[in-house]
């Protein structure tokens, strides 16, 4: 069973970097992702009955331990994260992976949620361009918006996990 590197967590950390909602408060508070999501830490989304959730306001009553966080809660919580999304790649990949693909997956489910057409490619054995393309020509918008961010983090996750190379294109 594959474990992230910390290549790969470098590779999310760099995209997520931590969210820090107020400014004014000590701590790290939840913010609005660019697609609208409750995100705090490291990416990380709260959901509430399956659903994840688009207000502060009621995600801080819901869950008053939230609404701030220390960076060492953060690192837990995103280590805590990496065990769903290592586990989505280990149960659908069904093709040995090198290191540097299955951090590239993980990083790549960990923003998407999950995607059945990477899951083909990658078992079905698809030329590195193949991959690469995929990577870099979807979910590459939030809410229908071109995002620039989400660009240079797909081109990062394919060029990792094409070439074993982590290159920060927003750097």
């Amino acid at each position: 069973m594959g474990k992230i590197s910390e290549q790969g967590l470098t590779l999310i950390r760099h995209f997520e970097t931590l969210h820090d909602g107020d400014l004014s408060k000590i701590g790290l508070q939840p913010k609005l992702c660019p697609s609208g999501y409750v995100t705090y830490g490291y990416g990380h989304t709260v959901s509430h009955d399956g659903q994840m959730m688009r207000s502060i306001e009621y995600a801080n009553k819901l869950f008053p331990n939230i609404e701030t966080i220390t960076e060492e809660e953060a690192e837990q919580m995103l280590k805590e994260d990496m065990v769903k999304e290592e586990a989505k790649v280990n149960k659908n990949i069904t093709v040995k992976l090198k290191q540097c693909q299955f951090d590239a997956l993980v990083s790549y489910f960990y923003n998407i949620g999950y995607s059945n057409t990477m899951v083909s490619l990658v078992n079905e054995g698809a030329l590195d361009n193949e991959i690469y393309e995929w990577f870099t020509e979807h979910y590459i918008t939030g809410n229908g918006v071109f995002l620039k961010g989400l660009l240079y983090r797909r081109k990062s996750e394919a060029e990792l996990y094409t070439t074993g190379q982590l290159k920060f294109y927003n750097a």
